[in-house]
């Protein structure tokens, strides 16, 4: 997740969520004061849903689907958190500074403050419950004595505040944490792969320095030498991979060549046929090279 480019915009994107929960917990407000009209507010609440069920971007550096889950639970609940404070502000504010929504004779509007309260409750807790879900299934530093402790705490204000910046904390912890241990094993597993390739200095399915061999044997005898070696690349034993000792046994039988080209491609191509039928017992690198380096 260190990404520039990505965290710009998790930064955009996180605003404009936070921008769209706002539109939506003040909306009764909002259309008295005529800041916009109910088409408006349709809108934004259909925009709301669309970030209740994904309220993250650029999820392609985070590794792992549950990690993925608790990135969108930890959002949920800080956009709750930064939402339910600036509501509460705008809230007083309207009330007694702007007062855009009381009446002509200047009573207090308690039906508008009413409808405005339930309104933000709902839209409000919708994400808290769907962010708290999410990281209770998913995170595994959370413990359940977090848990336990945000049960009981969870109807005590100031406390319940207290208690979710601490969750919220160890779950962003959590996620960076195991997204860039998730990376560095991908690396690393990159690198055993191309070190054992460079070890073995075998290319699977390339025996193009074969074809000069291949060129002196008849049709038949190319046949049955790609049979073989078909045969050899589902058969050939594990525990050989790397090599194996056995090879030395084969390796010092001489193969007599007749000064007869005829002759001499016949040996060729039984030697080949020899080497090929026994790669089940030795190692495809070092059967190949042996060839190629007494009939290449």
């Amino acid at each position: 997740m260190k990404n520039p480019l990505h965290t710009v915009i998790r930064i955009i994107y996180h605003l404009l969520f936070l921008f769209v929960l706002l539109l939506a917990t003040n909306s009764v407000f909002l259309l008295a004061s005529g800041a916009y009209d109910s088409i408006v507010m349709l809108l934004v609440i259909g925009m709301c849903f669309f970030f209740w069920l994904w309220p993250g971007a650029c999820t392609k550096d985070v590794r792992d689907g549950r990690i993925k889950q608790l990135w969108f639970g930890n959002i949920e609940l800080r956009v709750f958190l930064e939402a339910l404070i600036i509501t509460i502000v705008y809230t007083i504010l309207e009330l007694a500074v702007f007062k855009n929504v009381a009446g002509s004779s200047g009573d207090f509007p308690w039906k508008k403050f009413g409808s405005h309260a339930v309104i933000a409750i709902v839209f409000l807790s919708i994400t808290f419950w769907i962010g708290i879900i999410r990281i209770y299934l998913t995170s595994v530093q959370l413990g359940i004595k977090m848990r336990v402790v945000g049960i009981l705490c969870g109807l005590i204000f100031p406390v319940n505040l207290i208690v979710l910046g601490m969750m919220i904390r160890i779950t962003l912890d959590e996620v960076k944490f195991e997204n860039d241990k998730a990376i560095l094993n991908e690396q690393r597993k990159a690198d055993r792969i191309s070190n054992d390739a460079a070890h073995s200095g075998y290319v699977p399915q390339n025996r193009g320095h074969l074809s000069p061999i291949f060129q002196q044997i008849s049709p038949p005898m190319k046949d049955a030498v790609s049979t073989s070696a078909r045969e050899t690349d589902r058969t050939l034993p594990r525990q050989y991979a790397n090599g194996s000792s056995r090879a030395a046994g084969y390796t010092s039988n001489r193969v007599k060549e007749s000064s007869h080209p005829e002759t001499a491609s016949s040996n060729r191509g039984n030697a080949i046929c020899r080497y090929r039928l026994r790669l089940s017992e030795v190692s495809k690198p070092q059967a190949y090279r042996e060839i190629v380096r007494r009939h290449g």
